[in-house]
């Protein structure tokens, strides 16, 4: 049997913490007692950079492969082709056009009926609001909200990225490699 892959997704953080503050409080719980979360917050938008830091912090140290959401076609593509010639590159085709449909966004967790009665009002409208007029987070509310907490979300990821370009750099070149031989 073979050893499975761990690959991390990262996704602007920009655009990431405003969903995670649409998700409900049996989420939260959840999160507040795993062992990810070093501390905890009561202020909404504090908990959710926190968590999305914390998140991909744990994720990054333990995936094999990363890449950003943003950079999915360019990033992911060579090491799918070198890692699983076999597949072949139309599931990932596939796959890669249903990420512009809307799954798992704030509009169908809003409007899911058995979603709505099992949603507390408070995270209903959240949910409603983001899903309609979207809070646009700043880099501003961010340093206001937790400087440091802010800085360090910069940090991580600018180094995700980073790292990015050079494990995509080392594949392509060793795909170069391959070819030559």
């Amino acid at each position: 049997m073979s050893k499975p892959v761990v690959a991390h997704q990262l996704r602007n953080p920009m655009r990431t913490i405003p969903s995670l503050m649409t998700i409900n409080n049996d989420s939260w719980d959840f999160i507040k007692n795993s062992t990810i979360t070093s501390a905890w917050d009561n202020r909404l938008l504090v908990r959710s950079m926190r968590h999305w830091l914390e998140w991909n912090q744990a994720a990054f140290r333990k995936a094999e492969y990363h890449w950003t959401l943003e950079g999915l076609e360019k990033e992911i593509r060579p090491f799918l082709a070198a890692a699983l010639p076999e597949l072949g590159l139309d599931v990932f085709n596939e796959n890669v056009q249903r990420v512009s449909q809307a799954t798992n966004s704030s509009k169908t967790r809003a409007l899911d009926l058995n979603r709505i009665f099992s949603t507390s009002p408070q995270v209903l409208l959240r949910r409603l609001r983001q899903a309609y007029i979207p809070l646009v987070l700043t880099t501003e509310k961010m340093h206001a909200a937790d400087s440091v907490l802010t800085q360090d979300i910069d940090a991580f990821y600018t180094e995700f990225k980073d790292s990015v370009t050079i494990e995509l750099q080392r594949q392509l070149s060793s795909e170069g490699k391959n070819v030559a031989e």
